[in-house]
């Protein structure tokens, strides 16, 4: 921040910037112009950028996340409360999507834009370990902060080609949801016995448990079920798109010269059962086509 600014001021320039960037190109306003719309005198934003009411929104958002925290189960365990409480942020965010997307437009071409942005998913992820009842200081806090931030910049890339009919990028999205749902197992910390898969979808995680976390004592020593409910789709991924699930010809799991990966045919190469949603079902799926 770079200025020293009050709550009500932090909130009305928040709210300011959310009524405007959807109605205008985000790069052309200036906080003359927020000022203008919060009905406040230019003075009350002195010291204010547009970084600034960037910032202020995202603040927004985090604060949006402790709203009704009591109506949390508390019961559930570490990973469900993590991700109940990041949905809570993406919920507060999902009415101002044209805002947002619009203050985002040309977020990847920038480096400095970038950084900050992670900077803010960090202090995203420190508050969602906060509210969690995880320690957010010290070595381990902020190698729990890094990594959470990078999950919830990845998940809110997703988040904005939610309106986008099909997705081109589904390797990468259910990869991140299957790296995401490890890692909060991780969290936990208790090693488990059966990991159960469904569809191709959670191919990814297979591969993740014989590769990216070979060796892991929470994750690698368990055996997967993979149930099986619907065969005509394999979550085919051609090799031009490999690099959505960190991989590439030649790389161990991917032959040289293939084509792409049958992420459901990983799946049931990985397991160590492999089952149906009903016995009729499993008579269909060993009948030749």
């Amino acid at each position: 921040m770079t200025a020293n600014f009050d709550a009500s001021v932090r909130r009305d320039l928040a709210r300011a910037a959310l009524a405007v960037a959807g109605s205008s190109a985000w790069r052309t306003l200036t906080v003359l112009d927020l000022a203008r719309a919060a009905g406040r005198p230019i003075s009350d934003f002195y010291g204010a950028s547009m970084s600034e009411a960037v910032d202020c929104v995202e603040e927004a958002f985090d604060r949006a996340i402790s709203d009704n925290l009591e109506a949390l189960d508390a019961s559930q365990t570490v990973r469900d409360r993590l991700f109940d409480l990041i949905m809570k942020r993406f919920e507060a965010m999902e009415p101002h999507r044209a805002a947002v997307i619009a203050m985002e437009h040309g977020l990847d071409r920038d480096p400095i834009l970038l950084a900050a942005a992670h900077q803010r998913h960090v202090r995203c992820a420190r508050w969602v370990l906060a509210l969690a009842g995880l320690e957010a200081d010290g070595m381990t806090g902020q190698a729990r902060a890094q990594g959470l931030g990078v999950i919830i910049g990845q998940a809110r890339a997703a988040w904005r080609g939610d309106d986008a009919g099909d997705f081109v990028d589904n390797a990468w999205r259910f990869g991140l949801f299957c790296r995401a749902a490890l890692e909060a197992i991780r969290a936990d910390g208790v090693p488990l016995d059966v990991l159960h898969l469904h569809d191709w979808h959670t191919g990814p995680a297979a591969i993740d448990r014989d590769v990216a976390l070979a060796g892991d004592p929470v994750v690698a020593g368990a055996a997967i079920l993979l149930t099986l409910h619907n065969l005509a789709y394999h979550g085919w991924t051609p090799r031009q798109d490999l690099g959505q699930l960190g991989l590439a010809p030649g790389d161990g799991v991917v032959p040289a010269d293939a084509h792409g990966i049958d992420l459901l045919r990983t799946g049931i190469e990985r397991a160590e059962l492999v089952n149906t949603v009903s016995p009729g079902f499993a008579a269909e799926a060993l009948t030749a086509a």
